[in-house]
């Protein structure tokens, strides 16, 4: 597994992310100490709250599809999703909180400003490094949306 430009621009986008979650806590009292700590928590638990919501939502093409549940566990195969990540910074976050004796909110709010940096700079990453929009992904738990989308046509 090698060094990829969207692995590059991920890393550039969870740094924004808590650097500008620094920035906004400095008011609120958020230490260096216990912006650290989240961020220890931060970085894996995103990644395994993304491959986590990813599978969920992939269950049927794992276990009838491909036959190889076994799969869910490989990391390098791909397939991350950006909700499961963000729930992961927000469980880091109040694990934090409770860990520190801060109010929890606080964290929270700081964390909701560096939010959208993230995810600006990770949407923005996808069609740099040629992936993400444009790629068809069909999945049955959503199929119900094919039906509601048919009479919009090419809107």
């Amino acid at each position: 597994m090698g060094l990829t430009l969207y692995g590059i621009l991920a890393a550039l986008a969870m740094a924004a992310m808590l650097a500008a979650t620094y920035l906004a806590g400095r008011k609120s009292g958020l230490d260096y100490g216990s912006l650290i700590r989240f961020a220890v928590l931060a970085i894996p638990l995103a990644l395994i709250g993304s491959r986590l919501v990813y599978c969920l939502a992939s269950l049927p093409y794992y276990t009838e599809t491909i036959g190889r549940p076994e799969l869910i566990f490989v990391l390098p195969d791909g397939g991350y999703s950006m909700l499961g990540a963000m729930l992961g910074v927000i469980v880091a976050a109040l694990i934090t909180a409770k860990w520190r004796r801060l109010f929890s909110c606080d964290l929270l709010d700081c964390i909701a400003l560096g939010m959208p940096a993230a995810l600006l700079i990770e949407r923005l990453a996808e069609p740099l490094a040629g992936m993400g929009w444009g790629y068809p992904y069909y999945s049955p738990v959503f199929s119900f949306l094919d039906s509601l989308t048919e009479s919009m046509g090419d809107f």
